[in-house]
């Protein structure tokens, strides 16, 4: 992305100090456009060659701009092995300015991927395919329920296990609900829609009881999807004032950042 922006900019910069117009005269030209009369009107306007110099640099800048968008409609953002731990902002650009028309949640936080699905950013989203679809069974655990709080935690357990240590100490006496997708045993990607029904089943029943949502989860890409799709992304109908999805660390696996989502 570093390198399209680069490119996309160098023309308008280097037009400061150097002369473009030469090479936009034959861009234009390409395009059909009467370069003979597109400099005289030029140079009736403004007889300074160095602002020439500069509205060419930025008429080079846009046609590499809508070159490059076009060319990025199909493309994916976010390919390769990396753990794509990117400021949101860095996805907002790829997708609103340079055009990028897929991402995939894939080796992304959990929290950027509710951002990124709660807020629309991209036309297309892409997550694993290496999922098989199983119905395990559903457990449910809910712990201080009769604790009066504006907040829940919603402890989503999928590919692995998450225990009371592993919550921040704060939020270990708020009202909670575990929810297991039975898959955390082997802690294989799999897709189990029962687990989905389950979660929206909670949500629907408790929104309207609480202000904040606290998200404690280890859930794959295909059921983040659904249940932002399903539970959160409904209309602004969630209930939920605001929702916090906790991130946990690399290192030692314990959520100790929340990020707002909602």
């Amino acid at each position: 992305m570093r390198v399209q922006c680069f490119l996309i900019l160098f023309p308008a910069i280097i037009s400061i100090f150097y002369p473009l117009q030469e090479i936009a005269y034959g861009i234009l030209s390409l395009v059909g456009i009467d370069v003979k009369k597109f400099d005289e009107i030029l140079k009736s306007i403004i007889d300074n060659k160095r602002v020439i110099s500069i509205i060419c640099g930025v008429v080079i800048s846009i046609f590499i701009y809508i070159w490059r968008t076009k060319a990025n409609k199909e493309k994916l953002f976010n390919t390769g092995n990396n753990y794509n731990e990117y400021p949101f902002w860095v996805y907002w650009v790829a997708s609103k300015i340079l055009g990028y028309g897929k991402v995939s949640l894939v080796r992304v936080p959990i929290y950027l991927q509710y951002k990124l699905l709660l807020k629309d950013v991209f036309p297309e989203i892409v997550v694993d395919n290496d999922v098989e679809e199983i119905n395990h069974s559903i457990i449910v655990i809910e712990k201080n329920m009769e604790y009066p709080s504006n907040e829940l935690n919603l402890v989503l357990i999928d590919t692995y296990e998450i225990t009371d240590s592993q919550i921040p100490t704060i939020k270990t006496q708020l009202p909670t609900i575990f929810i297991k997708s039975g898959n955390e045993t082997d802690s294989n990607r799999s897709f189990n829609p029962e687990f989905i029904k389950e979660v929206r089943r909670k949500t629907n029943a408790l929104c309207r009881n609480y202000k904040q949502l606290n998200v404690f989860a280890t859930t794959n890409t295909n059921h983040n999807q659904l249940i932002v799709y399903k539970c959160f992304k409904n209309g602004s109908r969630t209930g939920f004032e605001n929702i916090i999805v906790y991130q946990a660390s690399r290192s030692n696996y314990v959520f100790n950042r929340g990020y707002t989502v909602l």
